[in-house]
């Protein structure tokens, strides 16, 4: 069986940066799909256009959404997904590049084994580099 969809959603551009960047770095991917929340989109009009991205996803397969700011209008309205279908939707915020490449790369895993890893390793790829680099001299 295949694993989760990805679906990411976030304001403006970045959800497709994100995608860009993730591809350069794991290959391109059909299992994934970028929308931006544009100033010009209601939450009603986003919703659709999301709900017309999922209707695309077989309905075997589960969706991982990623968006990008909590209470944003892309995380309320990847809320609204969930609560239609929470036997197949989960959702983590606050996407990141290192949560995304997580994701990516973690090979076959159940939704809610996903949904954990994005958010173990979106909140492990903010570094504070100053103190990084105070305790690798520390050590030296």
């Amino acid at each position: 069986m295949d694993g989760p969809f990805l679906l990411l959603l976030a304001h403006g551009d970045l959800a497709r940066g994100l995608k860009r960047s993730a591809e350069m770095i794991c290959g391109a991917r059909d299992d994934l799909v970028a929308l931006g929340l544009r100033p010009t989109d209601s939450p009603d009009s986003f919703l659709s256009r999301v709900k017309n991205a999922v209707r695309k996803v077989p309905l075997h397969r589960e969706i991982l959404v990623l968006a990008d700011l909590y209470g944003g209008t892309p995380a309320n309205v990847a809320a609204r997904l969930l609560l239609e279908m929470r036997e197949r939707v989960a959702c983590v915020t606050g996407v990141n590049l290192p949560m995304l490449l997580a994701v990516l790369t973690a090979g076959p895993s159940s939704l809610t084994a996903l949904a954990d890893l994005a958010r173990q390793e979106g909140a492990a790829g903010i570094v504070d580099m100053w103190e990084r680099l105070q305790t690798r001299e520390a050590e030296a």
